[in-house]
């Protein structure tokens, strides 16, 4: 008996219509698979980050220097001038209510938010038990995102109907405090802070630094690098000075002469070194929360600044000078007693780069510069630790190792100076920036418990965080922010 030939089947028709149903569901549920499990997008909701992040905010432009800046848009009914934090300049409150974000996109504001940052979150095997698996936990200075440690809840028994506000997150199975019901409604939202102190640390706030088991924590250089904030732009020359503000440089010796093109300085007779000092205040000051009478208060008249602010030792330099003949240049940063310097010789054979403290060399190279060459100059103390760097070159660095006990609990002194010798210097540009300066809380020491997390905001002056509420688990953790990609503008990896 031989077979039956075998018949063809008929090619199942396919409508055009299911198709496209079949590709979107397809598609939906892949979005929701990688969003439950991957990445995430992250609205920024307040400026507890700033300047790192953004939430609704105004963009101000100074009339007086050209500066751009950002302003909190602040709470229902709270009143803020804009101070710039280059020249000075005041803009009232009622003068900059209207004035939005110019971000782009940043509007209509119903779709946009007032220019909210927006940062992809990456919460693929977040935690610190992914490590035996091959995975890098989450590190010191990371910006993670974390369920809130505290919950709002609502009862929905129609007996009942009770709200109870910030109930620990233990992890348990939620009930009503009052009645035991577990039909309860229940708000935990997602904060997003940079995390501070590893599980089992003890951490210290000291002297707007981070101690963690009695050790300096310092940044690495890209993290450093995303949270220096503006104190001083030479190009940006204000048209006129303002009420009570203290001039920016002030020549102790030698000549000073400033224009669009720059700082002028020239030796005194006999070949005494020319020293300039900058004359403004530099504190912790915060230009996103502007001068605002309820979270912090600037008087340009006062000694300081004002009476709640601190001094900031943690300082940068960037400099663009040249020597037409051979000279030194020295670039001073005081923090406290300290005295630092970084000496840069143009045209000396002999002479050595050096940084100094009290001028005294810690560290040297046999290093000299070119006379005729515009040098782009690097010198900042951030963490204990002093770097100098010439046209993005490393040279020389230098770390303290200050025992925490020996560290004061606040900085008290601060300065900034400049000092040619030799010859004139011709300098195009000076840029200073300050540090984050962390704001202790009393008792400004943290003991950080097994399997949980401690996070400040990089707006120290004005976050709420483990300052606040302490620690929390680790379990809480979402995930670690990589990239804002919101407003296109403001595209950037996140540091």
């Amino acid at each position: 008996m031989t077979p039956a030939d075998p018949r063809p089947v008929a090619a199942r028709r396919r409508s055009a219509s299911r198709d496209f149903f079949e590709g979107i569901i397809s598609a939906v549920i892949l979005v929701l698979v990688i969003r439950h499990f991957a990445f995430e997008v992250f609205k920024i909701p307040t400026g507890s980050m700033a300047p790192t992040l953004l939430g609704q905010h105004r963009d101000v432009d100074c009339p007086n220097c050209g500066l751009r800046y950002a302003l909190d848009v602040g709470r229902p009914g709270e009143k803020a001038d804009a101070l710039c934090p280059n020249c000075l300049f005041r803009v009232d409150s009622w003068r900059i209510e209207t004035k939005a974000c110019d971000c782009f996109p940043s509007r209509p504001r119903a779709l946009f938010g007032g220019g909210g940052n927006r940062v992809i979150v990456n919460k693929f095997l977040c935690g610190f038990d992914t490590a035996d698996r091959g995975f890098k936990p989450p590190r010191r200075w990371d910006v993670v995102v974390f369920r809130y440690p505290f919950i709002a809840l609502r009862c929905l028994n129609p007996l009942c109907r009770k709200t109870a506000e910030n109930l620990p997150d233990t992890g348990a199975p939620l009930r009503c405090p009052e009645c035991g019901s577990r039909f309860v409604w229940a708000d935990q939202p997602n904060y997003i802070k940079r995390l501070i102190g590893l599980p089992g640390e003890e951490i210290a706030i000291r002297h707007g630094d981070i101690f963690a088991d009695g050790r300096l924590q310092r940044k690495p250089f890209d993290v450093q690098e995303a949270v220096w904030q503006l104190v001083y732009d030479s190009a940006l020359r204000p048209r006129e000075p303002q009420p009570g503000a203290a001039p920016r440089w002030v020549a102790e010796s030698g000549g000073l002469a400033e224009d669009e093109q720059g700082l002028r300085v020239t030796p005194g007779p006999g070949g005494k070194p020319a020293l300039l000092r900058y004359a403004a205040p530099i504190t912790d000051f915060a230009a996103y929360i502007g001068d605002n009478p309820l979270r912090q208060r600037f008087a340009p008249e006062r000694p300081g600044g004002a009476a709640d602010l601190n001094p900031v030792g943690d300082l940068r330099w960037e400099v663009h000078a040249r020597l037409d003949a051979p000279g030194h240049l020295r670039l001073f940063i005081r923090e406290d007693d300290r005295l630092w310097s970084a000496c840069i010789p143009f045209g000396e054979q002999e002479a050595r780069t050096a940084i100094e403290l009290d001028g005294k060399p810690v560290a040297s190279l046999p290093v000299t510069f070119k006379v005729g060459a515009e040098q782009r100059i690097l010198f900042w103390n951030a963490d204990g630790r002093l770097e100098l760097r010439v046209n993005d070159v490393p040279l020389l660095a230098h770390d303290e190792t200050t025992p925490l006990e020996r560290v004061p609990w606040q900085a008290y002194a601060n300065g900034l100076g400049i000092e040619v010798g030799g010859a004139p210097a011709a300098i195009s540009r000076v840029r200073l920036h300050r540090d984050l300066y962390y704001v202790a809380v009393p008792p400004a020491l943290y003991t950080v418990p097994a399997g949980h997390c401690f996070v400040l905001g990089d707006n120290t002056r004005n976050s709420a965080d483990s300052r606040s509420w302490g620690a929390f688990p680790a379990t809480n953790l979402l995930g670690d922010a990589v990239v804002v990609w919101w407003p296109l503008a403001a595209m950037r990896g996140l540091r």
